[in-house]
Formats: structure tokens, sequence, C-alpha cells
């Protein structure tokens, strides 16, 4: 599983970059995108370390990518986006995502709903879309993002080896968080 191990490296490679360049004005919200990644990072490391070594960290990992995949991802592309978010309304939306992405995450303790938290992700993805579409470039940045979040679905269809499949998902985590943030680190202007 060599591939799966050192491309949890360029998912950590992301998670640095993105916390490098998105800094969010209110500490509420830089905490949203702080938890957000680190959550994100802590699971890449620990998948390191289960695909690359002897070491079983594979409860860990699962336990950190569960809060990732379920509410971490969800945090960051709203904490992230906020300083973009242009009425009281959109705020409050944004907001009723991540009520909605934490009720995923506790529905998915008792029911496996994986494509829901992945559809959570999508409709925050859209609405920050909308909400930049005053600079194109950023928000061809955020459908990039989407494109490549989403081709996920389609490799783990199409690939059937594990290690292969699991770095190349790995590889499009990575690119997400680049293109998402190359989208939210260009100042708002309106």
């Amino acid at each position: 599983m060599i591939l799966a191990g050192l491309s949890e490296f360029l998912i950590a490679a992301g998670i640095v970059f993105a916390l490098l360049n998105i800094r969010p004005s209110s500490t509420p919200i830089n905490a949203l995108v702080t938890i957000g990644l680190l959550s994100t990072l802590v699971a890449s490391l620990l998948g390191a370390v289960k695909f690359l070594s002897a070491f079983d960290t594979s409860q860990y990992h699962q336990v950190f990518t569960y809060f990732s995949k379920h509410i971490g991802m969800t945090a960051f592309i709203i904490g992230a986006s906020w300083s973009h978010l242009k009425s009281h309304r959109a705020k409050q939306f944004a907001l009723s995502i991540l009520v909605v992405a934490a009720g995923s995450f506790t529905v998915n303790f008792f029911t496996k709903l994986d494509l829901l938290s992945v559809s959570i992700m999508l409709i925050a993805l859209i609405f920050v879309a909308y909400q930049v579409a005053y600079n194109k470039q950023a928000q061809n940045n955020i459908f990039i993002s989407i494109a490549v979040l989403t081709s996920t679905l389609l490799w783990g269809a199409i690939i059937n080896d594990t290690d292969i499949k699991i770095g190349i998902f790995h590889v499009c985590v990575a690119a997400f968080l680049i293109f998402f943030t190359l989208a939210l680190r260009i100042k708002r202007v309106a």
C-alpha cells in the first residue's frame, strides 16, 4: 500500500497550503477552518503510518477520517468562505449547512449513509461558487475543486487495485484542497 501511504503526504501538503493561505477574520470562524483541517491532517498522518509501516493505526485513522468526512471538510468549506459571503442571509444558510453536516455526523453513527456527507459538501461548494460569482477565476477554481472531488466516485468505480484507488483518492483530495484554497485566497472586492 505504498501509493496509498505516500499520497497521504499530498493531503498533508494541501492542508498546510490551506492553513497558510486562508485567514478568516473571525476567531470562531478561524476555529472552524482549523478544526476542519486539523482533523483531516491527523487522519492523513495516521493513514500514512497505517499504510507505510507495521503499526496498526487503523482504528484511530478511521475515527479521524469519519470526523473529517462527515463534518471537518464541510466546516473547512464554510469557514474558509465566510469572508466571501455577501449577506446575513448567506451566512445563515452557511450555518444551516453546518447544522445539517452535524446531523449527518450523528446519523452516520447509526446508519451508513456515506453519500449524505458527500452531498452536503457538494451543496456547500455550489453555494460558495454562487457566492463568489463576482470573481470568475475564483468561481472556476471552485468548479475545478468540485470536479476533482466528485471524480473520486468515478475512480472508485473503475479501478480495482486498492492501493491505486486509495492513492488516486488522496491525490484528488489534495487537489481539491489546493484549488479551493486558491479560489478563496483571492480577496473579496464587492
